[in-house]
């Protein structure tokens, strides 16, 4: 296919490109909140951000997390986990 191009568009490529892994990589950040504070803050709507909630048995759900009703949290999917069960809460940002 080169033969066909004109010189001027021909570039030699040799070294290994990382571009796609790198954008796919930098496209989804994580930051690390209290949980106290997630679940305290009144005028911020928590089913319009997806969290990643790791339990103590290693299992993560990504969901939305709606409410808080006594010592459990309900996310978006019906789901209803224990306070007590949850090891880490992580904010995706997107």
């Amino acid at each position: 296919m080169n033969e066909r191009l004109p010189k001027v568009f021909v570039n030699k490529i040799d070294k290994t490109l990382n571009v796609n892994q790198e954008a796919t990589i930098s496209s989804r950040k994580n930051s690390s909140l209290n949980w106290n504070k997630i679940l305290d803050d009144k005028d911020k709507y928590l089913f319009n951000h997806q969290y990643l909630i790791t339990l103590n048995n290693n299992e993560t759900i990504e969901d939305s997390i709606i409410s808080k009703q006594q010592n459990k949290i309900l996310t978006l999917n019906g789901k209803k986990i224990d306070i007590s069960d949850i090891k880490s809460v992580v904010e995706i940002k997107k």
